[in-house]
């Protein structure tokens, strides 16, 4: 055993359990140095990483985990994740593609893969992940939340609608959902109902902006 590596595991360990995560990364960038095979402190480095935010530290990190573990399902999924979130949704989907090749049936990575595929304009792949995923979760609200707006980009409002109304229906506080059908029936000329979504949606979440912007172009 190497003890100089232990010992800043140990102190990474002990500073993460105790919510002291500056300190934590200090000591996980140690113990990975002292044994660069140390797949563990990886994990415990990209992780912080994220949470924090710094979406191109956390990739490093991943793919220095996966260098080492490339059959880490897991960590594939938030590798894909962290690059999803910093704006790489090609590179977020070939991540996604790698979870799902090994797990077929993981309604997560669909979900995301399916946020990707919108991202780029892949709106029909999106449809189709979003049917995958609720094949395996029925009762996400959120992926008919996804998919509703993947028909909306194609100009197919009323299946639109139809999502929006089942994602309330499953998560009635979802305020997205409220906007996104707001969206549609402002688009359909609807502009009472859209008002009506509009208030809804923010009287669930009254901190975002882009709600009364589209309820300012409605009135």
């Amino acid at each position: 055993m190497n003890y100089e590596h232990w010992r800043n595991y140990a102190r990474g360990w002990i500073f993460h359990f105790l919510g002291r995560e500056d300190s934590a990364f200090v000591a996980y960038s140690k113990a990975f140095s002292v044994n660069p095979q140390d797949v563990r402190s990886a994990r415990h480095l990209a992780a912080i990483a994220a949470g924090r935010k710094n979406y191109e530290v956390a990739e490093k990190w991943f793919e220095a985990a996966l260098a080492l573990t490339p059959g880490d399902g897991p960590n594939w999924f938030n590798l894909g994740y962290v690059r999803e979130a910093a704006g790489k949704p090609l590179q977020a989907i070939e991540d996604y593609n790698r979870v799902l090749k090994s797990q077929a049936n993981d309604a997560q990575a669909l979900y995301h893969r399916a946020l990707s595929n919108i991202e780029v304009g892949r709106f029909k792949q999106a449809i189709d992940d979003c049917n995958a995923a609720l094949l395996i979760d029925p009762g996400n609200g959120q992926i008919y939340y996804v998919r509703s707006l993947a028909y909306a980009n194609l100009s197919e409002f009323q299946k639109s609608i139809e999502d929006c109304n089942e994602g309330i229906k499953l998560d009635p506080y979802n305020a997205c959902v409220y906007h996104c059908r707001g969206m549609i029936h402002h688009e359909l000329g609807e502009y009472k109902r859209a008002i009506e979504d509009y208030n809804k949606a923010i009287s669930i979440d009254s901190k975002d902006a882009h709600m009364y912007q589209s309820r300012g172009i409605a009135y």
